[in-house]
């Protein structure tokens, strides 16, 4: 029986071994939301709260030069001001020129792409540790309307979508995403990523696995069964909006008879819901309140767009808001936010994390859900040879306390494997050579000792005879 024991923990190693090196490789970016520079107010909240714009800072070219990058999915353009470039503000330029590395990648001089003209460019870029790897981006130079750039750099999270000439005959054959560039380069092997924010509003994003994935977490399975696939629409064949469709209430009573557009945009900091929905709200909530002042309208104009806000004093009882429900893509999902998911408190007033549009339309039923979805119900998306679907895990919210930490230190990757794992590996690697050791003693005694070893195994003398 010794030799059946030692095949079976030989086949139980190697298959454990197995499981540990199948762990997907993931790359890990901390983001966080840009601070607005001016002092917040009750008069400026919703203006400057509008944008929920998220920042990863990443090193550019063989002089590391430190650029701020935001996060976009309604792009798949990777972008980098140049040095010639006219940017707003005070963001850094990229020196293209101090790098040894740097150089064009193609002939034509210039591209348009999310309303941007640059030049197709190559460079050694770091995003969170000192190894640099050579990624293509656009090196922009100026925006088509405006002919100023607003971002030093701009990392879209889209997928490739077909770009043409500005005839629409040709077709421009672009630089690829870099979430395709980062998995050509083997960093990741999914095309997927995973957006999480922690209590202080930033966060980690997660390259090419699912959270339950990942060394040391485990949030519960997750399958192509948990997504839900997008009616996207498209802006001037550039500009990708993810939205589906759904059925609104407000309680238990259902807003909308009919089917509303539900768009997802992570740079929006607040839910943007229609003007059916801000009467139901305002006049069974905040008119009362309004009225006694414990509450105020705030109407804020952002883009030439006109909205209304409502904030309160933060001694106000906002328990009795009704909660707003969402059912998804045929009853797929059920998404509830109550008061606590919708009202943010600052200095001293509670605001409520709602924008509603201005116009009367009764068929205008859009709902845009920014970063009050984005924080309750962490998002999968899935952008594999152009599957337009996102998934979100509605059943967990992943919480860090105290300082922000390095993720990528729970991460498994290439360069980084936990103290565990390589316990277990040494141990595995330990019954593979006594094995072995076991093996080749055995095949090296005498034959008919051997043969006497087997004889004695299959003894039976002791059955009776016929």
């Amino acid at each position: 029986m010794f030799n059946i024991n030692i095949s079976f923990i030989f086949l139980y190693s190697l298959s454990f071994i197995n499981i540990v090196a199948t762990t997907p490789p993931t790359l890990i970016l901390q983001f966080e939301t840009q601070t607005p520079s001016k002092t917040i107010t009750p008069e400026n909240y919703f203006e400057l709260k509008y944008n929920n714009e998220l920042k990863v800072n990443i090193k550019a070219g063989t002089h590391r030069q430190l650029i701020p990058c935001y996060l976009n999915i309604n792009t798949h353009t990777f972008y980098i001001s140049g040095s010639n470039s006219k940017l707003i503000e005070s963001q850094p330029k990229y020196a293209e020129f101090k790098s040894a590395k740097y150089h064009n990648t193609s002939d034509k001089i210039t591209y348009e792409s999310f309303y941007v003209y640059g030049m197709p460019s190559k460079d050694e870029i770091c995003l969170n540790n000192d190894n640099g790897i050579e990624l293509e981006f656009y090196l922009a130079q100026s925006k088509f309307s405006s002919n100023e750039l607003t971002h030093s750099c701009i990392l879209g999270l889209g997928y490739e979508q077909v770009q043409y000439d500005e005839n629409k005959e040709n077709y421009i054959d672009g630089i690829e995403s870099f979430i395709t560039q980062i998995k050509n380069n083997n960093i990741i092997n999914q095309k997927i990523f995973f957006i999480n924010y922690n209590n202080n509003d930033n966060g980690d994003i997660i390259f090419g696995a699912f959270p339950h994935e990942l060394n040391g977490n485990s949030y519960g399975s997750f399958t192509e069964e948990n997504y839900v696939e997008m009616d996207n629409s498209f802006i001037n064949d550039i500009e990708i909006i993810w939205s589906t469709k759904g059925y609104i209430y407000i309680g238990e009573n259902k807003l909308f008879d009919y089917l509303s557009s539900i768009d997802f945009e992570l740079s929006q900091g607040f839910i943007i819901g229609s003007y059916n929905y801000k009467q139901n709200i305002e006049k069974n909530f905040f008119n009362e309140k309004i009225s006694k002042n414990e509450c105020f309208k705030r109407e804020v104009f952002v883009d030439n767009e006109a909205f209304e806000g409502f904030y309160c004093k933060n001694n106000v009882d906002i328990t009795k808001i009704e909660d707003l429900i969402i059912l998804i893509d045929k009853i797929q999902y059920k998404i509830e936010f109550t008061y606590k998911d919708l009202f943010t408190e600052l200095d001293g007033y509670l605001y409520f994390d709602v924008l509603f549009t201005q116009e009367q339309d009764t068929f205008k039923n859009d709902f845009t859900l920014g970063k009050p979805f984005f924080k309750k119900y962490p998002m999968i998306f899935n952008t594999k040879e152009r599957v337009e679907k996102i998934g979100f895990y509605n059943d967990f919210l992943i919480k860090k306390n105290g300082e922000h930490k390095d993720s990528t230190a729970n991460a498994p990757s290439s360069s980084k494997v936990n103290k565990l794992t390589i316990f277990l590996i040494i141990i595995g690697i330990c019954i593979v050579g006594l094995l072995v050791y076991i093996s080749i003693k055995y095949f090296n005694r005498p034959r008919k000792q051997k043969v006497n070893e087997l004889i004695e195994f299959f003894d039976y003398s002791t059955q009776n005879k016929i």
